[in-house]
């Protein structure tokens, strides 16, 4: 397990003064001071979440102040996830690229996406970017996890990203006035934004109703109920509240293989539990399985040289990430022909085919036959 130090986190620790204004001098002295200390401590660099609070209230200027104490500490890199991953996804890569050049220190960006179909033709000029920052002897890196969607809970895009109270959700669904006609165009907004409702998977319900739609499209479920997409989404919201989870399917198979193929790109899960994504158990057996020996977008060597020895040299991993002698044995055999990928966004815990033994530092820790073997060899 190797530990970053948030940026969020410093800021929730040290800066009292107005959480949505830059930092005191003396807060900044504060958070450099316990940063230095975490680095020598062991920790792998610095994290921040600009797209979420307190890391959005966050100037570049004081994200350029706190990553110059990575400048001393070999292999320490500043890892984030962008400000901004739509409209303005250029920009957001560029402040992360400028943290790195003036620090000089290497720069990952955590699963460079390019959301919503309006924003697909940004790819080639945002690695086009991060091309040029490597050649100019900045290196930065980028994770992608290989799917063509992202997960998360419904009320996230009706409630925070439209302002939408669930109030006023419920009005609209039993009353009929202005504000159901007001409620229902912000709904048909956001779903032409995602390009549709048949690219809106409902993945998680409460209600013993709806359970029928799970793995359905928002448009599947309109056309079974002959009701519009805007009452789906309504329906689905009031009777389920919280509990609705739904994948958006907005993002470009083409630009995920432009992305794939660009060698500073480097493979991730993003894995969270409390928002199930089949990526969290299938991202790298679906890389191997659909990308590398279906599609063929990238030989397997460079495939397993980018999920395993690269990683280890941004991270100074000594003796791991290669097979050789008086290395770490950290191994997993698989078969080439079988390896795969089966969680769904309905099922995302499915376990991925054709893994056969996993070691850790040498130990056998999997074996297809018998499962895990009870021993945490890790350090």
């Amino acid at each position: 397990v190797g530990t970053l130090i948030g940026q969020g986190t410093l800021r929730d620790w040290f800066v009292k003064t107005n959480r949505k204004k830059p930092a005191t001098p003396q807060e900044m002295a504060t958070m450099k001071l316990f940063l230095q200390g975490a680095l020598q401590a062991g920790a792998f660099g610095l994290s921040s979440g600009l797209g979420y609070e307190p890391g959005e209230w966050c100037q570049p200027e004081e994200l350029e102040d706190l990553a110059s104490v990575l400048t001393k500490y070999p292999h320490a890199a500043y890892f984030t996830h962008i400000r901004n991953y739509r409209s303005n996804v250029l920009e957001a890569i560029k402040e992360a690229i400028r943290v790195g050049e003036s620090a000089k220190i290497p720069v990952v960006i955590q699963h460079l996406l390019f959301k919503l179909p309006s924003n697909w033709d940004q790819t080639e000029s945002g690695l086009r970017l991060l091309e040029e920052a490597d050649q100019d002897g900045h290196p930065v890196y980028a994770t992608v996890y290989p799917y063509d969607f992202w997960g998360n809970e419904v009320q996230i895009p009706l409630y925070q990203f439209l302002y939408l109270p669930p109030e006023a959700a419920q009005m609209a669904y039993y009353h009929s006035n202005d504000r159901t006609s007001a409620t229902l165009a912000l709904i048909h907004k956001r779903l032409q934004e995602y390009g549709g409702g048949d690219k809106v998977e409902i993945t998680r319900v409460k209600s013993k109703f709806f359970k029928s739609f799970l793995g359905d499209t928002i448009a599947d479920m309109a056309k079974q109920r002959k009701i519009t997409e805007e009452q789906a989404v309504l329906a689905l919201l009031v009777e389920n509240g919280e509990y609705v989870k739904i994948c958006y399917h907005g993002l470009s198979e083409e630009g995920l293989i432009k992305k794939i193929q660009a060698p500073f790109i480097l493979f991730g899960s993003d894995s969270s539990s409390s928002i199930p994504h089949p990526r969290d158990v299938g991202a790298f057996t679906r890389l191997l399985g659909t990308y590398v020996r279906d599609k063929r977008v990238i030989r397997l060597s460079e495939a397993v040289n980018r999920l395993t020895f690269e990683p280890a040299k941004l991270l100074g991993l000594k003796e791991r990430g290669l097979l050789k002698e008086g290395y770490w044995g950290d191994v997993v055999l698989f078969d080439f022909r079988t390896i795969g990928d089966r969680a769904t966004a309905v099922n995302p815990w499915e376990s991925p085919t054709g893994i056969k033994m996993v070691l850790v530092n040498g130990q056998l820790v999997y074996d297809a036959k018998n499962g895990f073997s009870g021993r945490y060899p890790g350090q």
